[in-house]
């Protein structure tokens, strides 16, 4: 399961490199506590498979959504030709 989830983590919530194991006890990974200093702040997390798959896909956008930096996420809006001749 850990390189079936592997294969989907470019570049979206969590990256290959921070995804330490999978076991009986569930998935473990690396995240920074910006709360914390030092070697302190890099710590590892253990959920369960469930809640490791649900919070992951809080990330994932709905169909005709597109992800901006400035603006978070937003509907994906085709632009619609103009049927008149400006002026008319």
């Amino acid at each position: 399961m850990l390189a079936y989830l592997a294969r989907y983590t470019h570049r979206v919530a969590i990256s290959n490199s921070r995804l330490v194991a999978l076991d009986v006890r569930g998935v473990t990974f690396r995240y920074k506590d910006y709360r914390r200093n030092g070697q302190a702040r890099y710590r590892t997390m253990t959920l369960s498979a469930d809640e490791f798959i649900r919070r992951f896909l809080l990330h994932v956008l709905p169909n005709g959504f597109i992800a901006s930096a400035t603006t978070g996420c937003s509907p994906a809006r085709a632009a619609k030709p103009t049927s008149r001749a400006p002026g008319s």
